[in-house]
């Protein structure tokens, strides 16, 4: 069975090539302001975000993170502007020399000149001020002009950035500005790189409180050591929360306390016997325990003393891990 367009005239013209590369990526909204805005050309020559809100219905926000979307895709651009323009290439410049202390001043008539040049800057301080809560002062109005207009952050960067430090109780723009600088420093400078660290961060967190919880240590921080173990543990070797757990159970049983360092012998001696799952470990695990019983029962043809025989074991069950018993 075929099938054709019933619309006669009544169409919106895609670009081909780009779209069907991001298929299997582009999101709904994405997809959606795309066909809005092919719409709406088809109207007028230039459009905005407000233009598509008004035929969508979709929240601004998504809007401009989707424009950026579309835009860094090459299908879009800013109305008036190659794609590389002296103010890119002035960003640029900056972004090379930048200094913390040496964030630009913004007046009133600089700020009502931007608005006026560039939609997206004042729909960028409407949209970070509903994620605050409040309306901003010109002193909180130009850190937020500056991550975008002189440090050269998008849109979706600065959203995002913004709605992470809101998740974590942070709304203050002064915070905002502080980690969106931390991160540049680290090389986090562009919306994909910004979503790949707050995906680590949110599981990282997630392991480090379990961590913490099991351990006993929720009275108080993690100290950057400690933090930088779980992560190791998680993220380098790569064993899941159950692995840990149980690491952790072993290390009770042997010391009659929790011990991060002792467990991450037990790990580490896992990691280098290639044992990466729960199953692994507690077959290893298992194993040594039959080695136990089997060094300690007594043999006719054995000529080692039973004692000597499992102190020779258990010296050899410490040595895996490290530490030589006491």
């Amino acid at each position: 069975m075929k099938f054709t367009f019933t619309s006669g005239n009544d169409t919106i013209s895609l670009p081909k090539n780009a779209l069907l590369n991001k298929l299997n990526t582009v999101s709904e909204a994405e997809l959606k302001v795309l066909i809005c805005a092919s719409a709406i050309s088809a109207e007028k020559e230039c459009f905005d975000a407000e233009d598509i809100q008004k035929m969508s219905g979709l929240d601004l926000t998504q809007i401009i993170i989707a424009l950026q979307f579309w835009r860094g895709s090459d299908v879009l651009s800013v109305a008036g502007q190659s794609t590389t323009t002296a103010v890119d290439l002035q960003t640029s410049e900056k972004k090379t020399t930048l200094q913390k202390n040496e964030m630009p001043n913004y007046s009133g008539e600089d700020v009502a000149k931007l608005f006026e040049s560039n939609t997206e800057i004042k729909l960028l301080i409407d949209e970070c001020q509903q994620i605050a809560g409040k309306m901003f002062n010109p002193y909180e109005t130009n850190k937020i002009i500056s991550l975008y207009d002189y440090i050269g952050l998008s849109s979706e960067y600065i959203l995002l950035l913004y709605n992470y430090c809101k998740n974590k109780g942070k709304t203050v723009v002064h915070y905002v500005e502080k980690t969106a600088l931390n991160l540049y420093d680290e090389g986090v400078d562009t919306a994909e790189k910004l979503q790949e660290y707050i995906k680590y961060k949110e599981r990282t967190d997630s392991i480090k409180g379990k961590v913490q919880s099991i351990f006993g240590i929720n009275f108080r921080s993690l100290t950057k050591k400690e933090g930088e173990l779980i992560e190791k543990w998680s993220e380098v070797w790569g064993f899941g929360f159950d692995v840990i757990e149980y690491a952790y159970e072993l290390t009770v049983n042997a010391t009659n306390k929790s011990s991060l360092s002792y467990a991450n012998k037990i790990l580490e001696n896992w990691r280098i016997q290639g044992i990466t799952t729960l199953e692994g470990a507690k077959a290893l695990d298992e194993e040594f325990k039959k080695s136990k019983q089997k060094a300690a029962s007594p043999s006719q043809n054995s000529s080692f003393d039973d004692d000597e025989f499992f102190e020779a074991a258990l010296k050899r069950s410490y040595e895996n891990i490290g530490k030589k018993p006491d």
